[in-house]
């Protein structure tokens, strides 16, 4: 078989397209696999610019890849080219100039094939890789690969989150941005990871200014590609404002809005949590009960809002007296509740329910304001073990007594 006609038959049935181009651009032949892959009757496109068929976007494309296999050396262009049903197929084209001895262009020789499937994918994978990009820089949460508590990659939402450029944690050991407080818990924390547990905690992360923020973190094993567990993976997200809210709830719960005392409840647990006493006789702390005398008669003449002035004058005036040694509660709409721990005998607690009641009664609860109050109060021991609620209906009994006594007057109950 003729070597030319051998090449003519290998070019005409393969799938790839074979062509050549005239010096100007236009083709002179082509094989007949054209037909196949864009539709055209091969002797449509003979004597027609390649441009013709070129969508308008890619033309600068096939502009360029002439230009640089001017040299001689092949060039290799990606372009959509028209099909004969009015679509664009994705075309991957390999082409040369050739010369004669004289340097003389006489055309452009190349193969080019059919790379839809190709693109579709490329295209695919670089929406999907744009994704996760997004979701990385702009997820409220930061995401965390360590191994052996090295930082591993950290998602660029830590610069929005705590101020630190990724690249300032890469190589570093996590710990290193805990307060120093979190330690106890990681190695806890750590086993469970390696057990196949999905770890909640919350935390104090360091900012890149210094302070510190509460976030709240969810990790886990990492799996790499050949499903080998290869580090954790730790999602973190900001909790200021959650700690904020319960911290408030918190203290709602437990503090006196009115007066800023605390609430019975309080009183009742620090009673209950009292482990130490005097070794002979077992008396854990000191426990007041404090009323303001004839209230409801001030309310009645001046008005609730002077009373509850009075409230809080008074509430100031017993935790100053008392100062960082007890606790002072509210418990009624004119009692106060107050647990001593440095009282340890009977004449301690008189001389403390004294000292708080001149308190009162010697200097004016509000200023600018003709106004006298005074209070009564009833005192007791608490002892080691005792229920609270026993000590302290005793220390009420007390301030029944005060009261029966006119008010502004101190009884005291021995405990049994």
């Amino acid at each position: 078989m003729d070597e030319a006609l051998r090449f003519r038959l290998i070019a005409e049935h393969a799938s790839e397209i074979t062509f050549w181009l005239d010096p100007q651009g236009a083709f002179e032949w082509g094989s007949a696999s054209v037909t196949g892959v864009l539709g055209w009757p091969l002797s449509q496109m003979i004597g027609r610019p390649a441009a013709d068929f070129v969508h308008a976007d890619d033309r600068a494309t096939l502009l360029a890849a002439i230009t640089s296999d001017d040299d001689g050396t092949r060039s290799v262009s990606r372009c959509r080219y028209l099909h004969l049903d009015g679509g664009y197929r994705w075309m991957e084209v390999t082409a040369r100039t050739i010369r004669d001895h004289e340097g003389v262009a006489l055309g452009r020789v190349g193969s080019a094939r059919q790379i839809d499937s190709q693109i579709a994918t490329e295209q695919s994978l670089a929406r999907s890789e744009e994704t996760y990009r997004l979701l990385a820089e702009n997820v409220s949460d930061v995401v965390i690969r360590a191994r052996h508590w090295q930082v591993l990659w950290v998602s660029p939402s830590l610069s929005r989150v705590l101020g630190w450029l990724p690249s300032e944690w890469v190589g570093h050991d996590v710990r290193t941005f805990l307060h120093d407080d979190e330690g106890p818990g990681l190695r806890e924390a750590a086993m469970r990871e390696l057990a196949g547990a999905v770890v909640h905690a919350r935390r104090r992360v360091r900012s890149s200014l210094g302070f510190y923020h509460w976030v709240e973190s969810s990790s886990s094993l990492y799996f790499g590609p050949d499903g080998t567990a290869d580090g954790v993976l730790v999602s973190v997200r900001l909790a200021d404002q959650a700690v904020a809210a319960e911290e408030e709830l918190s203290r709602q719960a437990r503090v006196d809005e009115l007066t800023g005392c605390f609430k019975r409840a309080t009183a009742i647990e620090h009673l209950e949590s009292t482990v130490d006493a005097d070794p002979v006789s077992g008396i854990a702390c000191g426990a007041l009960f404090i009323d303001v005398d004839d209230l409801r008669g001030l309310n009645g003449r001046a008005g609730h809002a002077i009373g509850d002035a009075v409230l809080r004058s008074v509430a100031r005036r017993i935790r100053e007296g008392v100062r960082g040694s007890g606790i002072v509660a509210r418990v009624g709409g004119d009692e106060f509740v107050v647990i001593v721990d440095e009282v340890r005998s009977l004449d301690e607690a008189a001389s403390l329910a004294e000292q708080l009641r001149r308190a009162v009664a010697d200097t004016p609860v509000l200023e600018g304001h003709d106004v006298a109050v005074t209070v009564s109060v009833g005192a007791t021991l608490h002892r080691l073990g005792e229920r609270p609620e026993v000590s302290l209906a005793r220390a009420d009994e007390a301030l029944f007594e005060a009261k029966r006594a006119g008010g502004n007057a101190v009884r005291l109950i021995e405990p049994p």
